[in-house]
């Protein structure tokens, strides 16, 4: 079992839920807040992209699911299936 925060719950299924598609941070934020104003930084939001990574990854250092496009965002790299 993995232990995780709401917020890094909700961050988890934004991923998931559109898997495979590069999305910028402003697009992630902006779903993770659903539309509030920011309360928090642009680190805020690859420290739990790090949180979460540390949770799920094998080698966090070589991340194989939630991996990021230097400059342009991060996406879930693996195919997702409904049960």
């Amino acid at each position: 079992m993995i232990n995780l925060t709401a917020q890094e719950y909700k961050l988890l299924l934004i991923f998931m839920n559109r898997p495979n598609v590069l999305m910028k941070r402003d697009e992630i934020l902006c779903e993770l807040l659903e539309g509030e104003d920011p309360f928090f930084d642009e680190n805020t939001l690859s420290v739990y992209i790090k949180r979460i990574r540390g949770k799920i990854e094998d080698n966090p250092r070589k991340p194989q699911y939630i991996v990021n496009k230097r400059g342009l965002g991060y996406k879930w790299n693996k195919d997702v299936v409904a049960p």
